[in-house]
């Protein structure tokens, strides 16, 4: 696999991770909250999908480069010229990766402020009337509600909003953040924003990601407010105004609350959409399998036969220098592929009993040898 291939399958993961997030929107007309939040799950992760599976079959199917050359006598040294796409490109798989892993270094480091800031936290005692199914901790460094930790998740409640909300809203508020520890939202944000710093280039992994987080607020949402009368809703409306004016810490994976994200929370909870229609549901998720398949089968193809064109675009000459094999006993054979302008390479292999893979030798009745590289 070549960078050519990994180039080929970032590309196929922007077209899927595209279609996937097309298939979601489409589904958000006719979907609950909870059917939204599964779709926009699954439009996440079309592109690394699409990605892994194209490399998959990009390294999986054959490809067959074959030239004639002569046995010579005299060792041959390695000879490497630049390839002009070959460099143009690995610069920019160089920018891609430089991006990725500066993404990821930035997500350590704000996992490790989220652990400083549970390790600083101080017990909540007497204020919430129900049972606590996460621990719920005062935290002076938490600007929101939250909800932290992977393997022992703790609820974190800014130390600020302990005096100005009441006992009810409290208990709304900790009950959505249970619904998150119940379901590992937690670490599912986290896996999501890894793989956002990978796919950091993609728009439509971040237009997947901003929608998922909606679509996760939203499902929570009805999940606390599922059997809720109109007074508590509206309590619930007035206290996501109220919280959702502090920012959200990145740490924990999520981002800064638009206004937009809040008006379409508070619709929701003031007027929940009806049930959403399963065929609907079961069209969207099957346009999306039937986006990542394809994408990804019909990239691995183009990458293979790409690679294989380039690498006979032009003519070239096969020569075999013997060296002897002191380990194993057999012979092995030093083979230079030359090309006329730019190019030259070496590859070892053994001849021609053994026909060890990836190089195939045949010898040829006028004297020379023809190789074949699967």
């Amino acid at each position: 696999m070549t960078v050519l291939g990994v180039l080929v399958a970032l590309i196929a993961a922007s077209l899927a991770g595209a279609a996937g997030c097309l298939c979601a929107a489409v589904a958000d007309r006719w979907a609950s909250a909870h059917a939204r939040y599964t779709s926009w799950v699954l439009a996440c992760w079309c592109g690394p999908v699409a990605a892994v599976l194209t490399i998959w079959f990009a390294i999986a199917l054959p490809r067959r480069i074959e030239g004639t050359g002569t046995l010579v006598a005299a060792g041959l040294t390695r000879v490497a010229g630049p390839d002009r796409i070959a460099w143009l490109v690995a610069v920019l798989l160089l920018v891609v990766v430089t991006g990725a892993v500066l993404r990821l270094i930035g997500l350590a480091r704000a996992t490790a402020h989220v652990l400083a800031m549970i390790r600083a936290t101080g017990p909540m005692r007497g204020t919430i009337a129900i049972p606590q199914r996460v621990p719920v901790r005062i935290s002076s460094d938490a600007p929101t509600p939250m909800l932290a930790g992977w393997l022992r998740p703790v609820v974190l409640v800014p130390e600020g909003l302990i005096a100005q909300l009441d006992a009810v809203q409290l208990q709304l508020i900790c009950e959505h953040e249970f619904t998150h520890a119940r379901r590992r939202d937690n670490l599912q944000l986290w896996l999501e924003a890894c793989a956002g710093a990978l796919f950091w280039w993609c728009p439509a992994a971040r237009w997947a990601r901003r929608r998922l987080a909606l679509a996760r607020e939203e499902s929570c949402d009805a999940a606390v407010l599922r059997d809720a009368d109109a007074a508590t809703r509206r309590t619930y409306a007035m206290t996501l105004l109220h919280v959702l004016g502090h920012p959200v810490p990145l740490a924990a994976g999520y981002s800064q609350a638009r206004p937009f994200d809040i008006a379409h929370r508070v619709r929701g909870v003031l007027a929940p959409s009806a049930a959403s229609h399963p065929v609907a549901e079961w069209l969207s998720r099957l346009g999306m399998l039937l986006t990542i398949v394809p994408f990804a089968i019909s990239a691995g193809v183009v990458a293979a036969r790409m690679e294989t064109a380039l690498a006979t675009a032009r003519p070239f000459t096969t020569h075999f220098a013997r060296v002897h094999d002191h380990r194993a006993g057999l012979p092995i054979y030093r083979i230079r592929y030359s090309r006329p302008s730019d190019m030259a390479d070496t590859l070892i292999g053994r001849l021609p009993d053994t026909q060890v893979a990836p190089a195939r030798f045949h010898h040829q009745r006028d004297g020379s040898w023809r190789v074949t590289i699967d």
